[in-house]
């Protein structure tokens, strides 16, 4: 899965990762809330696609625990 036209923020303690993933716009928000916590939302679509998003999150916790 790649993203096209990916625009990456990035700011003290937040960022944020907007890109195109099958033709859909799709933005990642990233939130530091402490040491060992940090929240990451995902938006599919204008009005959000439950689905999609979850399949993104699945992905992202899988990254995460390899490391």
């Amino acid at each position: 899965m790649r993203g096209k036209e990916v625009e990456p923020n990035r700011e003290i303690g937040t960022g944020t990762i907007n890109a195109v993933i099958n033709d859909e716009s799709v933005k990642f928000s990233v939130n530091y809330k402490s040491r060992d916590l940090t929240t990451v939302g995902i938006r599919v679509g204008i009005f959000g696609n439950k689905l999609s998003s979850q399949m993104l999150h699945d992905k992202v916790s899988e990254n995460i625990a390899k490391k």
